[in-house]
């Protein structure tokens, strides 16, 4: 019988997914609308305004979780740290594009 995933899990899988992998494309994407000449006024400042907001610029409407120390993290947050930084690492091996 297959294990059954939480729904913690499965949360935990869709943040894992979106902070390593979408993010960045996300990410170069809007960098590549901010520096595309051709791009609209209004869509170079949409997209530069995600990127600040994203990255904590604008405190008052950011979405992004502050980072924590960690002697501040929980067994679970612990444990979620770590899984991301070894998925990274199992990552960076398969790349080796900073070699």
């Amino acid at each position: 019988m297959e294990d059954e995933k939480t729904m913690s899990d499965v949360e935990r899988e869709l943040d894992e997914y979106l902070r390593i992998e979408a993010a960045p494309v996300a990410a170069r994407a809007l960098v590549a609308i901010c520096n595309d000449p051709k791009a609209p006024k209004q869509a170079v400042s949409a997209a530069a305004s995600t990127l600040l907001r994203a990255s904590g610029y604008l405190k008052e409407t950011s979405d992004r979780t502050p980072i924590k120390e960690p002697h501040e993290m929980s067994a679970e947050d612990l444990q979620v740290a770590i899984d991301r930084i070894e998925h990274l690492a199992q990552k960076g091996k398969k790349n080796e594009m900073f070699d």
